[in-house]
């Protein structure tokens, strides 16, 4: 486990503070943000291997159950949780087109699940997701009202805009990679694939690079989240980039004492 308290933290003042909450088969983790003093005030984490998304909700409910912070009425709370299943639609499309349409084309018993819907700005589009079996219930429970968030929704919001070239962005969760693609203002390109080996990796994202005719010359990558690959990968794939580099999103003051891997493996506590 990974714990930060800053010392000005003060539980009885967490209306003033915003709770964001990282939800993924690797554990859970979650941030207390101060808007006033543009502070990170708490960080904890806790590593587990939850088998499958069934189990996910009721690990989850324990999780919270188990620490009093969580418990605790914020400003706002924000939970992101990393699924491979999501798909983008045209921001126009109307959401019940998409609950009775999408849900039968694209996911497993769709009729059955309960999705989230992210507006993603700089692509113009809706993020839609399902939610694992009984998390929402969950989350009525035991939060109430939140924010409820895919990974891509905030990295594809943040993506960099690098001069005169592509911008690539690698999210590892474990056996799953997360690959974004984009210049300027637009997105080019957002997908999921499992990753059994460093090279699955390699293979991936210089294939597809190669079908959307993007030089890796070309191109700053940029990587984040935490796999047992992700080192290799990296080290594999720095000849064949212009740079490559962690994303590390613009720091609040208190990050400076949490380090680079800590964020990077929880990257959607500090977006």
């Amino acid at each position: 486990m990974h714990e930060f308290v800053e010392e000005s933290f003060n539980i009885e003042d967490t209306f003033e503070y915003i709770l964001s909450i990282q939800v993924s088969l690797n554990g859970f983790s979650f941030s207390v943000y101060q808007p006033s003093s543009n502070k990170v005030l708490v960080f904890k984490s806790t590593a587990l291997k939850i088998s499958t998304e069934n189990f996910l909700a009721r690990r989850f409910k324990e999780w919270i159950q188990s620490d009093e912070l969580l418990q605790k009425t914020y400003q706002k709370v924000r939970v992101t949780i990393f699924t491979d299943k999501f798909t983008l639609v045209p921001k126009s499309l109307h959401k019940n087109e998409v609950n009775e349409e999408l849900a039968h084309l694209l996911f497993k018993d769709g009729s059955k699940l309960k999705f989230a819907e992210n507006l993603v700005d700089k692509a113009k589009a809706k993020l839609i997701f399902p939610l694992p079996d009984g998390f929402n219930e969950v989350i009525s429970e035991m939060i109430g009202e939140c924010e409820i968030n895919h990974p891509l929704k905030l990295l594809i919001n943040r993506l960099p805009e690098v001069a005169d070239r592509h911008s690539l962005i690698l999210l590892f969760n474990m056996r799953h990679l997360f690959v974004v693609i984009g210049k300027g203002e637009r997105l080019l390109f957002a997908n999921s694939f499992k990753i059994n080996h460093s090279n699955d990796v390699v293979y991936f994202v210089l294939t597809t690079l190669k079908q959307l005719e993007i030089p890796a010359k070309g191109t700053q990558m940029y990587y984040a989240g935490k796999s047992d690959y992700l080192a290799e990968t990296n080290a594999n794939l720095k000849k064949f980039f212009a740079s490559t580099s962690l994303f590390n999103p613009a720091e609040p003051e208190s990050n400076k004492q949490i380090s680079n891997e800590v964020i990077t493996e929880n990257i959607s506590l500090f977006l």
